[in-house]
């Protein structure tokens, strides 16, 4: 999990995109000091952009990347008509910023300087300086994070590529019941593996 997400530390007001990506490079750093030198970055959803950014930071170290339905844009993430009004946080959430020191989104605290990092970062911009294989796989069916997204930005790296699920809820899950353990999401999800398993072997395990 991300800092302050599951069962890892620190509250999730103080939660920042800089921190989580310092925690993605870190990780890369420790791989590196046991002797790794070659890394396929694997990321999901939100962390989407953010493993984008940790490749730029740590751009000689890894090698590919493969990102399932990921989040690529995040104004979309504050600017939630529940708290923001024509251009800026409503007088409500303003309130709460100023009494509690955090607004909450979907049952998760948002801190002042994450608001302003969600309406700042851009890693779409740093799509095209990246000169490695990425694989994008997303559902058709993802509510939380329309396909559109990728099939807008996947060129952006020309040595991209994207793969549409049929059907695929976000999480690849079926989208009538959104049960991951449904037969349907099982077969949704063993078809995600199989298409990762299969472009591993012919360009990250290949490419060596």
């Amino acid at each position: 999990d991300l800092r302050s997400h599951g069962e890892s530390s620190g509250k999730q007001e103080e939660f920042l995109l800089s921190g989580a990506i310092n925690d993605i490079c870190s990780g890369i750093d420790f791989l590196l000091s046991i002797g790794v030198r070659r890394i396929l970055l694997i990321a999901a959803s939100f962390s989407g952009g953010l493993s984008i950014r940790a490749a730029e930071l740590r751009n000689e170290s890894v090698s590919h990347l493969i990102l399932f339905n990921p989040r690529l844009t995040y104004t979309p993430w504050i600017k939630d008509p529940a708290f923001w009004v024509n251009g800026h946080l409503s007088k409500e959430a303003q309130e709460s910023m100023e009494e509690r020191g955090y607004i909450e989104r979907n049952s998760f605290k948002l801190g002042c300087a994450m608001v302003n990092e969600l309406l700042s970062f851009d890693p779409i911009k740093g799509l095209s300086s990246l000169d490695k294989p990425i694989l994008y796989i997303h559902g058709t069916e993802d509510s939380v994070i329309p396909i559109e997204s990728t099939r807008e930005n996947y060129k952006q790296n020309n040595k991209s590529e994207s793969i549409e699920i049929p059907g695929a809820q976000h999480g690849f899950t079926d989208p009538e019941t959104d049960d991951p353990h449904s037969d349907k999401s099982r077969e949704i999800r063993l078809t995600v593996l199989d298409k990762a398993i299969k472009w591993v072997d012919e360009r990250f395990l290949k490419d060596q």
